[in-house]
């Protein structure tokens, strides 16, 4: 009987320091990655170099930056400082520009995979909100979309349409360090041309 007190008493004691223990606190670790490639590569790139990485000039993401800046900018908070919006639309940019996997772009970014993901979401969002309704004209009244698809059907003999959009594939032969850029969904290594017909 003394033995089951005993234990009852010890099983008792047990209880209560673990009742009365503080309770620990969750620690949220953020591992710190490294941003050179974007704060120190980048901005010391020339056009070329640029306009090879991004497949853009540099003024061309400025302004995509200004036009996408009321969708994609955040603000900070006070666990943690937001991701500045030109390197956002910069994520976006090369995402698209680029075969590499998205943990590479990432590392490149000093961000992780789900950020960079996040990212690269909301610049395609924003693209598709602002980008058609600013650079494609869609015809305003009845008549002028009568007007244009009469021209369109004179000129391309193609009925019931307003402009169209071409692109051509053409062989290449790719720099040697990022030669995966230019695979197409064939697998075959080409540039891609995209021409406006509408002219």
């Amino acid at each position: 009987m003394s033995v089951m007190r005993r234990n009852r008493n010890l099983l008792c004691g047990i209880q209560s320091i673990m009742i009365h223990r503080e309770p620990r606190l969750k620690q949220y670790w953020k591992k710190a990655k490294s941003t050179g490639w974007y704060d120190f590569v980048v901005p010391q790139m020339d056009r070329r170099e640029y306009n090879s990485h991004f497949r853009m000039t540099k003024e061309s993401i400025e302004k995509l930056v200004e036009e996408l800046r009321p969708w994609m900018e955040k603000k900070d908070t006070f666990l943690r400082r937001a991701i500045p919006i030109t390197k956002r639309v910069m994520i976006g940019v090369k995402c698209l520009a680029s075969c590499s996997e998205l943990k590479d772009i990432a590392g490149l970014f000093g961000v992780g995979v789900t950020t960079l993901q996040e990212c690269f979401d909301d610049f395609v969002a924003a693209v598709n909100e602002v980008i058609p309704k600013k650079y494609i004209l869609w015809p305003a009244t009845e008549e002028e979309y009568k007007r244009k698809a009469k021209r369109f059907e004179d000129l391309w003999n193609w009925p019931m349409a307003v402009a169209a959009i071409d692109g051509c594939h053409f062989p290449c032969s790719p720099p040697v360090e990022r030669c995966t850029d230019y695979y197409n969904f064939k697998g075959k290594m080409l540039l891609m041309m995209i021409h406006n017909k509408n002219k």
